[in-house]
This record gives structure tokens, sequence and C-alpha cells, in this order.
């Protein structure tokens, strides 16, 4: 027998998500239909929601992933990286033994 809402959290916001409809099912958690700030939509369960741990479709992560520019610097350099550190070391910032002054 489909579920049935004990808090009804239409119209709240959660984040970026606002609460539309109720979404009856046969699960042990309530869903709710969410509309995002961005225009997606999700289905999300009113404990992920009442938490925090739902705060957007998703649009949050691809923008945090458009903010790097490359991924190869930070704490897991890459060999990509290391080669260029390495050659910017050795021909333009000056800071290798095999740097030349001209």
């Amino acid at each position: 027998m489909p579920r049935k809402v004990k808090n009804d959290i239409t119209g709240q916001r959660f984040g970026r998500l606002t609460a539309v409809q109720f979404i009856p099912d046969d699960t042990d958690y309530a869903k709710f239909l969410c509309v995002c700030d961005c225009g997606g939509e999700k289905i999300v369960a009113v404990q992920s929601l009442i938490r925090g741990l739902t705060a957007s479709c998703g649009c949050i992560q691809k923008e945090a992933r458009h903010l790097k520019k490359h991924g190869h610097s930070g704490s897991s350099r890459s060999k990509t990286y290391n080669s260029w550190a390495g050659m910017m070391d050795r021909c333009e910032w000056g800071g290798h033994p095999s740097y030349h002054i001209s």
C-alpha cells in the first residue's frame, strides 16, 4: 500500500530545492518532487532534505567541477603536472640549478 505523508513539507525550501509534491510509493521513506533554482527537478527522500544531505538537483556539483582549471595540481600532482613544473623551474622560474641566466 502506498505510503502517506506524515509531515507535509510542500512549499518549503531546502538549499536550492523547493518541495513541490509528495510522491506516494511502497518504500520505507517518504519522497517529494523538488524543483531546483536552476530549473531542474529531482525526487528526494524527506530525510535527506531535512538533514541537509541533498541541497540541489546536482547543479552544485557540476558548478564545483568547473572551478578547477585542469585538475593536475594540488595535493596529488600528476606526472604531467610534475613534468610541466620541472620545465618551468629550469626555463622560466629560476628555482632550479639548471636554470640558465643569459
